[in-house]
């Protein structure tokens, strides 16, 4: 058994958002998206160049199809980092937006966690629960946190620097939730 004290910030928070606008399927539809697009233009100027070979375009079209294409081939290798940048804007505003309000002061509480074989126990001042090993749907690791999903958008947030344990308690996350685990609920990580 394992037991810890954490009071969350407004940057565990952020992290949070981001991991989950990084992960939703929204955005792995607008990356297909994206690209489509970007191989319909490869397409296109696969095309244009054909036409330039047999002669019926002229070489204005055909300097401004090879600027399109060096551009699309700009956004294709900048598409991930786009993302990534746009998700944390995105998040870090809904994190500001979230501390405003004084209804969710409570969430930044410091909350005992108690880890044991079988699940992870919550108190807090205004509440105590429970959820057991097979609850959760999803654990992502982030360099400075472990996230575990009890849905698509909801979970525990666990910083890793305030985790005074943390070997004992990662020891004890790969037991019960990762793709090889020995007892409890096998999830993808």
């Amino acid at each position: 058994m394992l037991t810890f004290q954490i009071s969350l910030s407004v940057n565990d928070y952020q992290a949070f958002l981001e991991t989950v606008y990084l992960d939703t399927a929204k955005t792995r539809q607008l990356k297909q998206n994206t690209g489509m697009i970007l191989f319909m233009a490869l397409m296109s100027c696969f095309y244009t160049l054909i036409l330039y070979l047999k002669e019926k375009v002229t070489t204005l079209y055909w300097i401004v199809t090879i600027f399109c294409f060096t551009y699309f081939i700009y956004l294709l290798l900048r598409r991930k980092y786009t993302f990534r940048f746009l998700h944390k804007i995105a998040a870090k505003t809904q994190a500001k937006n979230f501390t405003k309000n004084s209804d969710n002061q409570s969430f930044f509480d410091p909350k005992t966690y108690i880890i044991s074989e079988t699940g992870i126990q919550v108190s807090s001042p205004l509440s105590d629960g429970q959820i057991y090993w097979k609850g959760f749907v999803k654990r992502k690791d982030t360099p400075t946190h472990i996230i575990l999903f009890v849905t698509q958008f909801t979970g525990f947030i666990f910083p890793k620097h305030k985790i005074p344990d943390m070997p004992a308690f990662g020891k004890m996350l790969d037991t019960h939730i990762s793709f090889h685990a020995q007892v409890g609920n096998e999830i993808a990580v």
